[in-house]
Protein backbone atom coordinates (compact mmCIF):
# COMPACT_ATOMS: atom_id res chain seq x y z
CA UNK A 1 0.00 0.00 0.00
CA UNK A 2 1.48 3.33 -0.86
CA UNK A 3 -0.01 6.37 0.07
CA UNK A 4 0.48 9.67 -0.29
CA UNK A 5 -0.28 11.88 2.93
CA UNK A 6 -1.02 16.31 2.73
CA UNK A 7 1.54 17.08 4.61
CA UNK A 8 4.42 15.77 2.36
CA UNK A 9 5.06 12.56 3.13
CA UNK A 10 4.46 8.90 2.02
CA UNK A 11 3.16 6.44 4.43
CA UNK A 12 4.03 2.71 3.60
CA UNK A 13 2.69 -0.61 5.05
CA UNK A 14 5.37 -3.52 4.83
CA UNK A 15 4.88 -6.76 5.50
CA UNK A 16 6.87 -8.41 7.40
CA UNK A 17 8.24 -12.04 7.62
CA UNK A 18 5.89 -12.66 10.50
CA UNK A 19 3.16 -11.11 8.83
CA UNK A 20 2.71 -8.42 10.38
CA UNK A 21 2.78 -5.11 9.26
CA UNK A 22 4.93 -2.36 10.22
CA UNK A 23 4.54 1.51 9.23
CA UNK A 24 7.26 3.27 7.78
CA UNK A 25 7.16 7.27 7.12
CA UNK A 26 9.57 9.22 4.22
CA UNK A 27 9.66 12.54 3.94
CA UNK A 28 9.42 13.37 0.02
CA UNK A 29 10.94 16.38 -1.24
CA UNK A 30 9.78 17.99 -4.40
CA UNK A 31 10.52 16.13 -6.78
CA UNK A 32 8.51 17.50 -9.82
CA UNK A 33 9.73 20.45 -11.46
CA UNK A 34 7.78 23.85 -11.25
CA UNK A 35 5.97 25.17 -13.47
CA UNK A 36 7.22 26.77 -16.22
CA UNK A 37 5.53 30.17 -16.64
CA UNK A 38 5.90 32.31 -19.91
CA UNK A 39 8.01 34.80 -18.00
CA UNK A 40 10.78 32.10 -17.58
CA UNK A 41 10.85 31.43 -20.98
CA UNK A 42 11.09 34.70 -21.81
CA UNK A 43 14.01 35.70 -19.71
CA UNK A 44 16.93 37.08 -22.31
CA UNK A 45 20.82 36.73 -22.01
CA UNK A 46 21.36 39.50 -19.72
CA UNK A 47 18.16 38.52 -17.40
CA UNK A 48 20.02 35.31 -17.23
CA UNK A 49 23.07 37.08 -16.59
CA UNK A 50 21.87 39.64 -14.19
CA UNK A 51 20.58 36.06 -12.33
CA UNK A 52 23.81 34.51 -12.37
CA UNK A 53 25.21 37.30 -10.82
CA UNK A 54 22.66 37.62 -8.04
CA UNK A 55 23.50 34.13 -7.20
CA UNK A 56 27.26 33.56 -7.79
CA UNK A 57 28.06 36.58 -6.22
CA UNK A 58 31.63 37.42 -6.23
CA UNK A 59 32.47 34.66 -8.67
CA UNK A 60 29.75 35.75 -10.47
CA UNK A 61 32.15 36.38 -13.59
CA UNK A 62 33.30 32.41 -13.49
CA UNK A 63 29.61 31.60 -13.98
CA UNK A 64 29.02 33.87 -16.69
CA UNK A 65 31.96 32.45 -18.63
CA UNK A 66 30.86 29.37 -17.89
CA UNK A 67 26.75 29.76 -18.44
CA UNK A 68 28.66 31.39 -22.07
CA UNK A 69 29.99 28.80 -23.15
CA UNK A 70 27.32 25.73 -22.01
CA UNK A 71 24.05 27.05 -23.54
CA UNK A 72 24.96 30.90 -24.85
CA UNK A 73 23.19 31.90 -22.01
CA UNK A 74 19.69 30.23 -22.15
CA UNK A 75 17.21 27.30 -20.42
CA UNK A 76 15.10 27.32 -23.60
CA UNK A 77 15.12 26.68 -26.89
CA UNK A 78 13.29 29.08 -29.74
CA UNK A 79 10.23 26.53 -29.09
CA UNK A 80 10.14 27.21 -25.88
CA UNK A 81 11.48 23.29 -24.80
CA UNK A 82 14.01 23.16 -21.91
CA UNK A 83 17.47 23.22 -23.48
CA UNK A 84 19.36 19.80 -23.42
CA UNK A 85 23.08 19.03 -24.39
CA UNK A 86 23.77 18.46 -28.12
CA UNK A 87 26.02 15.83 -27.31
CA UNK A 88 24.73 14.90 -24.35
CA UNK A 89 20.69 15.25 -24.11
CA UNK A 90 21.12 14.44 -20.03
CA UNK A 91 22.54 17.74 -19.49
CA UNK A 92 19.90 20.37 -18.56
CA UNK A 93 19.71 24.26 -19.44
CA UNK A 94 21.99 27.62 -18.70
CA UNK A 95 24.39 24.74 -16.83
CA UNK A 96 24.24 21.79 -18.46
CA UNK A 97 23.43 20.21 -15.78
CA UNK A 98 23.48 16.15 -16.63
CA UNK A 99 20.46 14.37 -14.87
CA UNK A 100 22.65 11.05 -15.13
CA UNK A 101 25.43 12.62 -12.22
CA UNK A 102 23.50 14.97 -10.86
CA UNK A 103 19.37 14.38 -10.06
CA UNK A 104 19.60 12.30 -7.40
CA UNK A 105 21.31 15.45 -5.43
CA UNK A 106 19.60 18.24 -6.99
CA UNK A 107 15.81 16.47 -6.13
CA UNK A 108 17.17 15.09 -2.68
CA UNK A 109 17.75 19.33 -1.98
CA UNK A 110 14.93 20.76 -3.69
CA UNK A 111 16.54 22.47 -6.85
CA UNK A 112 14.30 22.29 -9.79
CA UNK A 113 16.99 22.62 -12.83
CA UNK A 114 14.40 22.44 -15.11
CA UNK A 115 13.66 26.50 -14.21
CA UNK A 116 16.45 29.47 -14.91
CA UNK A 117 16.56 30.35 -11.24
CA UNK A 118 17.22 26.28 -9.91
CA UNK A 119 19.59 25.96 -12.71
CA UNK A 120 21.73 28.65 -11.76
CA UNK A 121 21.26 28.17 -7.80
CA UNK A 122 22.39 24.31 -8.21
CA UNK A 123 25.20 25.31 -10.92
CA UNK A 124 26.30 27.29 -7.63
CA UNK A 125 26.06 24.52 -5.19
CA UNK A 126 28.12 22.15 -7.83
CA UNK A 127 30.76 25.09 -7.90
CA UNK A 128 30.87 25.46 -3.92
CA UNK A 129 31.80 21.96 -3.70
CA UNK A 130 34.01 20.71 -6.99
CA UNK A 131 34.75 24.49 -8.19
CA UNK A 132 34.64 24.56 -12.33
CA UNK A 133 36.06 21.21 -12.36
CA UNK A 134 32.54 20.02 -13.84
CA UNK A 135 32.93 21.83 -17.00
CA UNK A 136 36.14 20.50 -17.11
CA UNK A 137 34.29 19.65 -21.43
CA UNK A 138 33.88 23.51 -22.21
CA UNK A 139 37.28 24.79 -20.08
CA UNK A 140 38.79 25.84 -23.94
CA UNK A 141 35.90 28.26 -24.25
CA UNK A 142 35.66 29.89 -20.81
CA UNK A 143 39.32 29.45 -20.03
CA UNK A 144 39.66 32.45 -22.17
CA UNK A 145 37.32 34.60 -21.04
CA UNK A 146 38.56 34.43 -17.53
CA UNK A 147 42.43 35.03 -18.37
CA UNK A 148 41.60 38.37 -19.88
CA UNK A 149 41.93 41.47 -17.93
Amino acid sequence: MLELVAKGTISLAVLTSSLSVSSVEYTVINQIPQRITAEMRSMTSSDIESLIREVWGEDAEKGIAVARCESTLRQFKADGTILRGIVNPDDIGIFQINSYYHEEDYLRFGFDVFTPRGNVEYAKYIYDRSGLAPWVHSKPCWSKSLASP
